[in-house]
């Protein structure tokens, strides 16, 4: 959805599909400001159900931490994450919207 946001040329999260915690710290690096209690990131999978593979990090040392707390667990949808996304924090309120097509 946020590619798509992107590609529209409005402002949107900062955020990457990472596989490997080299790749995850090398986009964290990017950031300026960098990340710190005042800019934190979150690791999502990219499939799941309700906050199951969030988590937050406010430092590389705990972002490494909660990338392999994810990477390769198994979901409770089958399978095991390959892959999760990185994202900065937003603060502020959260909706979601459920739809069947």
């Amino acid at each position: 959805m946020m590619e798509a946001v992107r590609k529209a040329g409005l402002r949107s999260i900062q955020e990457t599909k990472v596989s490997t915690w080299a790749e995850a710290e090398k986009y964290l690096k990017t950031w300026d400001p960098p990340l710190s209690p005042k800019r934190p990131c979150v690791f999502k999978v990219l499939t799941g159900a309700g906050s199951e593979g969030i988590e937050s990090a406010t430092s590389l040392e705990q972002a490494k931490e909660q990338f392999f707390s994810v990477i390769g667990t198994k979901s409770t949808m089958g399978g095991s994450y390959a892959q999760v996304l990185v994202q900065e924090f937003l603060k502020g309120k959260q909706y979601a919207v459920d739809t069947v097509s």
